[in-house]
C-alpha cells in the first residue's frame, strides 16, 4: 500500500488503521509522536484511515494529505483538523478525480 511505497522511497512511516490490534495502534501512534521505547526517532509520516481523524491528538502535524475525498463536510473538517493547531500554520492536500468535482 501507500506506507510500503513511502518506505521504499526512504521515508520512516507509521501506519494506523482499524484492522490493527489496539496495542499495535498504540505503538504506531507513539512512534509518530516520538515516544519510542527503543529510543528511535519519531516517524516522519503517518498513513492512516479515518480512524485517526477523530479523537487522536497530534501536537505538530504540518501537512495532511488525503488519498481519497471525504464523503461529508464533517469528515473533511475532522481530517484537516489534525493540522494547523494552536496557532501554527498547516497545509492540506486532497487527491481527487473528476468524479469528485460535483462535491
Amino acid at each position: 500500500g501507500v506506507a510500503k511505497m513511502l518506505e521504499t522511497e526512504g521515508y520512516s512511516v507509521s501506519s494506523l488503521h482499524g484492522e490493527m490490534a489496539f496495542k499495535n495502534r498504540r505503538k504506531e501512534f507513539a512512534s509518530f509522536k516520538g515516544a519510542s521505547k527503543t529510543g528511535a526517532p519519531a516517524k516522519e509520516i503517518m498513513v492512516c484511515t479515518n480512524l485517526a481523524s477523530r479523537g487522536l491528538d497530534f501536537d505538530d502535524v504540518g501537512h495532511v494529505v488525503m488519498y481519497d475525498f471525504p464523503y461529508t463536510l464533517a469528515d473533511y473538517i475532522h481530517r484537516v483538523g489534525r493540522t494547523a493547531r494552536a496557532g501554527r500554520a498547516g497545509r492540506v492536500t486532497v487527491l481527487f478525480r473528476k468524479k469528485n468535482l460535483p462535491v
